[in-house]
């Protein structure tokens, strides 16, 4: 019988749409995707994982890799999880009722 159900964060509860995010800061075409590969990159999963410990450190390094794009990295990365993670109304209130019929609820 399962007693606990666990959700993982990215797509699941919390929406992740780097691209749309990028839009809605006044980024397209080029610029965008330069951004997109040089942010949401292999660093941005040691970020995520909790290696690199904030979005300044992360802001940091990436700056230093890409000199030329510092000022937008900084600018995307300042705003980056009041935009960027958006909480899926759909998913939370599932996880209501499912904690209403008495399973355990726990977050990966």
């Amino acid at each position: 019988m399962i007693k606990n159900i666990i959700f993982d964060l990215g797509n699941v509860l919390i929406g992740f749409r780097p691209e749309e995010y990028l839009k809605d800061l006044g980024f397209e075409g080029e610029r965008s995707e330069m951004l997109l590969k040089t942010i949401f990159s292999p660093h941005w999963n040691e970020y995520d994982r909790g290696v690199i410990k904030d979005s300044n450190e992360l802001a940091d390094i990436l700056s230093k890799e890409n000199p030329e794009l510092e000022g937008e990295i900084r600018f995307i990365l300042e705003r980056c999880w009041e935009k960027l993670n958006k909480l899926k109304p759909d998913t939370q209130e599932y996880m209501k009722e499912l904690k209403a019929r008495g399973y355990g609820i726990y977050i990966l």
